[in-house]
């Protein structure tokens, strides 16, 4: 909870420093600056709330671990190691055409 408000504070002071910039070389005066940046702190808010119960969600849904499956493999090829996965890339062969020499 700590580290979220520090990174809410950190996140609207750069805002605010970026918005200054802009604000100067747009000539827009403090009261118009204020309301942009309550709409922006305001956006933040939502934005972090959101993430908050997405997080809660995918704590909450087990991860399936992501399966490899043996490619396919060309008349002639083997597997040199079972434990390395790797992907065969097109190399301009059709499948069945090969005729090892």
């Amino acid at each position: 909870l700590e580290e979220k408000a520090k990174f809410v504070t950190e996140l609207t002071d750069f805002i605010d420093k970026f918005l200054s910039f802009v604000d100067s070389d747009l000539n827009i005066n403090y009261k118009r600056h204020s309301a942009i940046m309550e709409q922006v702190e305001a956006m933040i808010e939502v934005h972090l709330n959101s993430l908050d119960n997405l997080r809660r969600i995918l704590k909450r849904s087990p991860t399936a671990k992501a399966r490899v499956f043996k490619p396919p493999m060309l008349p002639g090829e083997h597997m040199i190691l079972e434990a390395i996965h790797a992907y065969l890339l097109p190399d301009g062969r059709d499948i069945g055409t090969w005729v090892p020499a």
